[in-house]
């Protein structure tokens, strides 16, 4: 062994003889001898030392015995925390509903009625009358040329015609005395003949009365008259056998319109800008490394290390706590809640609408309408006392105190009536004036059968409260009220 390594070293003195012997032009002379290696490396390390006594361990009667011998089982470990809120429950009965609230404000008061100037301009009513025992002249108006009422004078006395200055609806009527021969009566409006009424003389017919009426729409400015023909009969003579034409305005017409537009736009705009990023590259440089010795050989294996201690003596036996547990899964849905308290007082209520434009009228219309008169008297107001069904007193109209009527609300009223008579009547409508002592009969119409006959009169008067209307018949009184034959008075205010 000694004889090999002195063998190594003599090769490694002379080798650079040798090679300087070669690169070197003959005759130099040799170089040094080379740098002495590096030291040898480490030597291995010692032994492991012995493993440590184990530890005593620790345990109880019941987990660890002679019989079942084993390892100590640790403490159970802490609880672990609840698990995650179950869902809420559903939600509990509503409460009783709370106290109606306090009523809300009343409404603004609605806008005031027409005044008595506004009111007038959409009145129209009109009666005239005509007694004369010359015949009119067929195809030509009737001229009734005594004006009983003629509000805003919208009837044209001289021309016989009523003009239009309302548009609305209308009604008509006409009751005509005719003797010794035929009537028949056209209506027209504008020329244009909307319906025509005869009456045909017969033997021993003194005298007749005809009547017609209507309603119909009429435009402002034109024009309504009532014409004959060929049989042309309208006649009265020593005050008996009147004409009347009378007409009113029942509802005047309005249609206003109103429009409304309107218009939205809406508009939105998103925008979205990215900026790219650079990177810059780096370098570096290293210098040259030097040129290192030729290593020398491995020194001789170190002596081995120092025994180890004696290990630590193994833990005791206590057990060990068991890690905390794990989550508990999420609990069940809660029960349902329990019913909730009465709810608190409600809000006052909304501000009332608008009241209603106000009318031009105030308190009821004044009406009345009886039947069926006991035996009449001359010159004296026939006594329509009977209702037609039994009703409450506010549904059946004005009472008649002996026939008459009083008038409570001043206005224009329309009177009419149907009477039943035997062979031969005259009947008048008579108006009396507040305070005075004698009435005024504003028409008298007569009418004669060889039997039992109806006849017909209506007029439209303006009347003041105080002021009284009845019909009165003359000596010709035959006023028959029976089941199977009745009659009839009726009036009412029409503004």
């Amino acid at each position: 062994m000694l004889g090999c390594s002195i063998l190594e070293v003599s090769l490694l003195l002379f080798l650079p003889s040798m090679v300087a012997l070669q690169s070197c032009p003959s005759g130099g002379t040799p170089g040094l001898p080379g740098i002495p290696g590096s030291p040898g490396y480490d030597g291995r390390n010692g032994q492991k030392g012995e493993k440590g006594d184990p530890g005593k361990p620790k345990h109880t009667s019941t987990e660890r015995t002679s019989v079942h011998p084993g390892p100590a089982v640790g403490q159970k470990g802490q609880k672990g925390d609840p698990g995650i809120r179950g869902k809420p429950g559903k939600i509990g009965r509503p409460g009783m509903p709370g106290p109606v609230g306090a009523p809300g404000l009343a409404g603004q008061p609605g806008d005031p009625g027409e005044s008595a100037a506004a009111r007038s301009a959409l009145v129209s009513a009109f009666s005239a009358r005509r007694s004369t025992d010359n015949k009119p002249d067929r195809g030509t108006p009737v001229r009734f040329s005594t004006v009983i009422t003629n509000i805003n004078n919208h009837y044209n006395v001289e021309s016989g015609k009523f003009v239009c200055h309302i548009s609305g609806t209308y009604y008509f009527t006409y009751h005509a005395s005719s003797s010794t021969k035929d009537l028949c009566v056209h209506l027209l409006l504008d020329g244009q003949n909307l319906a025509a009424f005869c009456d045909h003389f017969v033997n021993n017919n003194i005298q007749q009365v005809s009547s017609g009426g209507l309603a119909v729409y009429v435009k402002k400015g034109q024009q309504v008259w009532l014409e004959t023909d060929v049989s042309n009969g309208m006649y009265a003579s020593g005050g008996k056998g009147d004409s009347v034409f009378s007409g009113f305005l029942f509802y005047a017409h309005a249609c206003p319109i109103r429009l409304c537009v309107s218009a939205t736009v809406a508009v939105s705009v998103l925008l979205c800008v990215v900026a790219p990023s650079d990177a810059e590259p780096c370098s570096d440089s290293r210098g040259y490394p030097g040129i290192p010795g030729i290593p020398g050989s491995h020194g001789s294996p170190g002596k081995d290390g120092v025994k180890g201690e004696k290990g630590d003596p193994g833990e005791s036996g206590y057990w060990l706590r068991g890690l905390k547990g794990d989550v508990g899964p999420a609990g069940p849905p809660g029960r349902p809640g329990i019913q909730g308290d009465p709810g608190i007082q409600g809000l006052p209520g909304r501000e009332g609408a608008k009241g209603e434009k106000g009318s031009p009228t105030t308190g009821t219309v004044s009406f009345f309408s009886r039947k069926n008169p006991p035996r009449s008297t001359a010159f004296q107001p026939v006594r329509f006392e009977h209702t037609y069904v039994p009703l409450p007193l506010e549904q059946t109209g004005e009472a008649l105190e002996d026939g008459v009527f009083t008038c409570k609300k001043t206005g224009v009223y329309f009177f009419t009536y149907h009477v039943t008579s035997q062979q031969y009547i005259c009947l008048n409508i008579v108006k009396k004036k507040r305070g005075q002592e004698e009435g005024e009969s504003v028409l008298s119409l007569c009418d004669s059968s060889t039997g039992y006959l109806v006849t017909s009169g209506s007029v439209v008067l303006e009347l003041d409260e105080g002021d009284e209307v009845f019909l009165q018949p003359t000596a010709n009184n035959k006023v028959a009220g029976k089941t199977s034959a009745e009659s009839t008075f009726t009036g009412f205010q029409i503004f």
